[in-house]
């Protein structure tokens, strides 16, 4: 009985999320389809480097690249600065923070979730239901951003070749870093009070994650603190090109994703609710 509550809880979620997440789900699937199409159109991995050798430093260092990464690499280093591109990022970071900031702080804004708690349902059944919306949603992001990814290849036969098992480990790493901003998202959503205030810290989260990532790839001073940044511990070009992820990586990304999870939990069990 309780199992099942709790997955009616999780549909009901997800589907109050729905056409907003189709939207976007869109848009990514589009952002990674026109890859492949874009290096075809400029020669594969010589013409796109020759493409990134004409953007300013400042530009090559947020799409996380060099012309020689790319030119070494060929199709595989191209295909990688999809999972590592300012866009990808906003849209699946506005996914996440859109169900789970309006499923927790904006149902306790709203008074929703004062109505369902009314009943025999329990907090951890109420916060687990949230939980599987947001793993859903996690492997729903990944599985449509790679999708796009491959039928663009077979759409566009670039020049140069991908080892499709690679797809594997990058898509994995992709996952983590959701889980690690969905955690802190969970455990933000949980202790706020208003959609509008979990959204706003969640995406200072994110902004200032980007931000140290990048200052920390132009500016020496900021070195030191690139590994507080979540964006420091992903590399598609390292799951792309060679099939593996960094350790490393891997481990601080679980515990953040864990330790967000584990938060939200402990925060929404005990809070108050507001009246």
């Amino acid at each position: 009985m309780k199992l099942a509550a709790t997955l009616l809880m999780t549909r009901r979620t997800l589907k109050r999320s729905l056409s907003g997440t189709i939207f976007l789900m869109v848009g990514l699937f589009i952002f990674e389809f026109v890859q492949p199409l874009v290096a075809d159109s400029l020669g594969g991995g010589a013409g796109v480097a020759a493409m990134i050798e004409r953007l300013p430093p400042t530009f090559q260092s947020i799409l996380k690249t060099q012309p020689e990464f790319v030119a070494l690499s060929g199709l595989p280093g191209y295909l990688s600065l999809g999972f590592s591109h300012p866009i990808y990022y906003v849209l699946t970071t506005a996914a996440l923070a859109a169900l789970i900031c309006r499923s927790l702080a904006g149902e306790l804004d709203s008074g929703t979730m004062q109505l369902a708690l009314s009943r025999p349902v329990s907090r951890w059944s109420v916060y687990l239901s949230r939980l599987l919306a947001v793993l859903a949603t996690i492997l729903i992001i990944t599985l449509v951003t790679f999708a796009g990814m491959v039928i663009g290849i077979a759409a566009a036969k670039p020049e140069g070749t991908l080892d499709y098992v690679n797809i594997l480990p990058t898509a994995a790493g992709a996952a983590l870093l959701l889980a690690a901003i969905a955690g802190v998202a969970l455990a933000i959503s949980a202790y706020s009070d208003t959609t509008s205030q979990a959204v706003g810290w969640t995406t200072g989260f994110v902004v200032v994650s980007f931000v140290i990532d990048y200052l920390a790839s132009v500016w020496s001073v900021m070195k030191p603190l690139d590994p507080i940044s979540i964006y420091a511990y992903f590399d598609p070009g390292q799951g792309l090109i060679n099939g593996a992820l960094a350790l490393t990586d891997v481990v601080v990304l679980g515990i953040v994703a864990l330790a967000g999870v584990g938060v939200g939990a402990a925060v929404f069990l005990e809070r108050d609710l507001p009246s």
